[in-house]
């Protein structure tokens, strides 16, 4: 089993969501505590994860990345 997590710089954060048209302050607000977390804790986290900061990539950059590190794992 593998776990998986997204993070990105806060400003990429913000934009990200910006471009997607996410209005909901309760959920960006907990997306963002999400995003922070993950960016301090989730290599000392256990079960381990695998971390993908996806500052500065596009969105299907950080899909191809996440796609071939799974199908690597999965052969």
């Amino acid at each position: 089993v593998y776990y998986i997590s997204t993070v990105s710089s806060n400003e990429r954060f913000n934009q990200r969501y910006e471009e997607l048209n996410i209005q909901n302050s309760d959920w960006r607000k907990s997306a963002k505590l999400s995003n922070e977390y993950l960016q301090a804790y989730a290599k000392t986290e256990y079960p381990e994860m695998k971390v993908f900061d996806i500052s500065d990539m596009s969105l299907s950059e950080a899909v191809a990345e996440i796609d071939a590190f799974i199908r690597e794992r999965i052969n």
